[in-house]
């Protein structure tokens, strides 16, 4: 956390059909930094952590993302991947994702810090799975 501290800046948000007027805010209050993987020893630890875990080469990686909530910030339910069909006003974004045929398909969460309260990720999808009690590894 402390290396990406001196670069945090809001976090920013893919707005979908619909929304393209409305504030990044009202779904995201965070702070982001994407650490290029060349940038320290430590994110290429990372990098090639998630590649053993995932089996995805660090080359179709995303650089990794450091994320910071202050008490009271949010990010409210999302998708990581980019639905084409809800982002046809976004032609930039659709050229990303080679129009649908290229896109994210799997998330890794890093746990920098375990607190008493808060501080949790909620998968509303996850069919009543347990969340973590701890974020130890």
């Amino acid at each position: 956390m402390e290396l990406a501290m001196p670069h945090l800046k809001p976090s920013g948000v893919t707005l979908i059909d619909g929304h393209e007027n409305r504030p990044p805010t009202d779904w995201r209050t965070s702070t982001t930094y994407f650490f290029p993987s060349s940038s320290h020893q430590v994110v290429q630890d990372i990098d090639r952590r998630t590649e053993d875990l995932v089996k995805v080469p660090m080359s179709h990686q995303e650089n990794v993302q450091v994320l910071r909530y202050e008490e009271t910030q949010k990010n409210d339910h999302h998708t990581d991947y980019f639905p084409a069909h809800r982002h046809r006003k976004s032609p930039s974004l659709l050229k990303n994702i080679e129009y649908g045929y290229k896109n994210r398909m799997i998330t890794v969460f890093w746990y920098m810090s375990d607190v008493a309260k808060g501080g949790h990720t909620i998968f509303p999808r996850a069919s009543g799975l347990p969340q973590p009690t701890s974020m130890k590894d």
